[in-house]
């Protein structure tokens, strides 16, 4: 890209390229922002020494090797699209399952009770063959197990009905795990108790991840308000450590302890700096931001199934380093 006073007079679709670019930087935009990424591709274009820096900076963006093996696997067999919809079809069968299985112990469907098991346990069975021939053995002998126990009821007990469920949900996580397991990027984080729901489980990460990032913006906010006024008033980010703590119980709870370090620590700095009533300057907020921006990269990876090189977090803990020694 050359400079803009080598092309003068600049056309009528250059001139909207360049109101569009500086409209953007007008704008505050995340760094997950679409357009900061347009906008960083544009800059790494320039034929500039800070282009060059900028570029040199992207290239030492990468993967490690153990990274870049487990992804190489995803070149070979099932695509992930194809088992997520095995994982979809097969949700849906023991959701029918358990709405069948419900009306029987409600009593208030029409069909008669022996024709009601004899549904249940033609479902099991079938599920039960589409599952070992996914590979899912343990899974499938579950619910040949469990078919062969309804087919002996007379009056079910509570426990029996959760025998039941729990083969269900043994085969919902099988499903589960063996679509993560063809998802590029996916974290498996550790299943201590066999008894739980997986979807429930992930639901939960996943709630929680949502609710960190919203923090983290929150934070992201705060930062640019008290940028923005002349006066840079305390009471812009006092709520920031607050954000930070929480943020980082999160991320203990999904085994994250780095990130979780790294923020327990920010919020201690920026505690000690609000009460201390002293101005922050701009080197040391980019300083901060680094270490937020860091951990939400990390979020990012988590959220979106997106393999994460380890340079985010390296920055960030430089820049912490920065503010603990100053």
């Amino acid at each position: 890209m050359t400079d803009i006073a080598a092309v003068l007079p600049l056309n009528v679709s250059q001139k909207h390229t360049l109101i569009y670019v500086e409209q953007q930087f007008q704008s505050y935009l995340p760094v997950m922002d679409t357009r900061f990424a347009d906008l960083v591709n544009f800059a790494c274009q320039r034929d500039t020494v800070e282009a060059q820096q900028l570029r040199e900076q992207y290239a030492s963006n990468y993967l490690e090797g153990d990274q870049l093996d487990e992804m190489k696997r995803f070149l070979f067999g099932p695509n992930r699209a194809l088992t997520d919809t095995l994982n979809d079809i097969i949700q849906s069968q023991i959701n029918n399952i358990k709405e069948n299985v419900d009306s029987y112990a409600r009593g208030d469907s029409i069909n008669p009770v022996d024709m009601q098991t004899a549904q249940i346990i033609e479902d099991l069975t079938e599920l039960s063959s589409a599952l070992r021939l996914l590979g899912l053995s343990n899974a499938a002998d579950s619910l040949i197990t469990a078919a062969g126990a309804v087919s002996h009821w007379q009056a079910p007990s509570p426990d029996d009905f959760d025998h039941l469920l729990l083969a269900l949900m043994h085969a919902e996580n099988a499903t589960i795990a063996m679509a993560e397991m063809h998802t590029p990027g996916a974290i498996y984080l550790p299943l201590n108790n066999q008894h739980i729901s997986l979807h429930q489980l992930n639901t939960s990460y996943d709630t929680l991840i949502q609710e960190s990032r919203t923090a983290i913006a929150s934070a992201e906010q705060a930062i640019n308000d008290y940028l923005a006024e002349p006066e840079r008033d305390m009471l812009n980010i006092q709520n920031i450590p607050g954000m930070m703590r929480q943020v980082a119980g999160a991320l203990r709870f999904l085994h994250l302890p780095t990130p979780a370090s790294m923020l327990g620590q920010l919020a201690i700095y920026i505690e000690k700096r609000i009460e201390s009533g002293q101005r922050i300057e701009d080197p040391t907020l980019a300083c901060i931001a680094d270490v937020i921006m860091a951990v939400d990269h990390h979020l990012d990876g988590f959220e979106n199934n997106r393999p994460v090189s380890k340079q985010a977090l390296d920055v960030g803990q430089q820049s912490l380093s920065h503010l603990l020694a100053a």
